[in-house]
């Protein structure tokens, strides 16, 4: 076995992946997958999935990277470090298709991090947000729920397109904050581990050694004891930043396969709507 170190200590590189993929699982054909897909459910129309997670996680830059994969252009910058300061809005992020009007049938949402001393979202926001019941364009207070039903912002015949299908939290690799996760068992639910670089530099070298090595794994088993998810819910990917000027086939491969995923899990839990 080859070796590499995270953060000085022993990191083994395995013979054997601890997650395997089909052959066919390249890149065009993930991604002429996802540009043909359509949810299978007639009364959707898209799907919805949630992002949340500690400041700094990666959510705004997974959305990036996904546009940065799909149209081959990064169109939504960074954000993530305003939650802290800053109330932020309710906002939904199309994908627009390349060259083209029309946006891929599914839109992301990332919110304020899970975070203590009343930084984060108000439960009772994510609630109503889960359900289908916030607008777009509704600013959230940590400290006061969306309670008036004759609000703008409040949506009182939610239709099921407008309701989360899919809960995704994203935690760093290299995360010392304390672990937070939506307790809403009816939707389905998956964590992107991302930063993943920095656990091993097999994985800084090529992204596709991640199910190689070890620490990653350990990680995942870490992070999946600590807040109750099987293995097999958690998805290491390395997200497109600074120091990225051209795509990188190995970084796109790894997003399409944790896209396809999402959109699979978002779309059967259409039928139970």
């Amino acid at each position: 076995m080859g070796k590499c170190y995270i953060f000085n200590v022993l990191s083994t590189v395995m013979k054997t992946p601890w997650r395997t993929f089909s052959e066919r699982e390249n890149q065009n054909d993930l991604l002429s997958l996802i540009k043909n897909f359509r949810p299978s459910k007639d009364e959707v129309k898209r799907l919805h999935i949630l992002l949340y997670g500690p400041v700094g996680g990666g959510k705004s830059t997974f959305i990036n990277s996904v546009n940065t994969v799909l149209r081959g252009t990064s169109a939504i910058p960074p954000h993530s470090r305003i939650y802290l300061y800053n109330p932020t809005r309710y906002k939904n992020h199309s994908i627009r298709r390349e060259r083209s009007k029309e946006f891929f049938p599914f839109v992301f949402t990332d919110i304020m991090g899970m975070e203590p001393d009343k930084n984060g979202i108000h439960v009772e926001d994510l609630i109503l947000m889960l359900k289908g019941h916030v607008r777009d364009g509704y600013k959230f207070n940590p400290c006061s729920p969306l309670t008036d039903t004759s609000s703008q912002f409040y949506n009182p015949n939610p239709a099921p397109e407008d309701k989360v299908h899919l809960l995704v939290c994203v935690l760093p690799a290299h995360s010392s904050s304390k672990l937070n996760f939506v307790p809403f068992s009816e939707i389905p639910h998956v964590v992107l581990l991302t930063h993943i670089d920095v656990l091993c530099k097999k994985v800084e070298e090529n992204v596709m050694n991640v199910f190689k090595v070890k620490a990653v794994l350990d990680k995942i088993k870490d992070y999946g004891g600590k807040l109750g998810f099987d293995e097999n819910n958690f998805f290491p990917v390395r997200n497109y930043c600074r120091g990225y000027l051209q795509q990188n086939e190995n970084l796109d491969k790894l997003i399409l396969i944790t896209l396809q995923h999402m959109l699979n899990y978002a779309d059967d839990f259409t039928h139970t709507l």
